[in-house]
């Protein structure tokens, strides 16, 4: 998309769609994310580039509550940024 064009007020306007939109697809991503977790759920989530692990404490309309270290910490943060960890079932021979 070629916007050297664009006048300010055209910038602006395209600035305030794209803004939006990122708005909306965030949203529906957390709104997924919120369906496939659980109080008392394992999770994940990056915080500075290291993968951290927890217990699911609460889920908001919006965010989700996570300890760690036994509870010594709690993280509030966005539903999408939190996965589920899978429990991986070992073979029984």
């Amino acid at each position: 998309m070629d916007i050297n064009h664009l006048t300010l007020d055209e910038l602006h306007d395209l600035n305030k769609k794209v803004c939006d939109r990122i708005d909306e697809i965030r949203t529906q991503n957390d709104k997924i994310a919120l369906a496939a977790l659980r109080p008392g759920m394992t999770v994940q989530f990056k915080n500075d580039n290291q993968t951290m692990t927890g217990v699911l404490l609460k889920k908001n309309r919006k965010t989700v509550i996570v300890a760690l270290d036994n509870g010594k910490k709690h993280y509030t943060m966005p539903a999408g940024i939190v996965a589920p960890v899978h429990a991986v079932n070992p073979k029984v021979s």
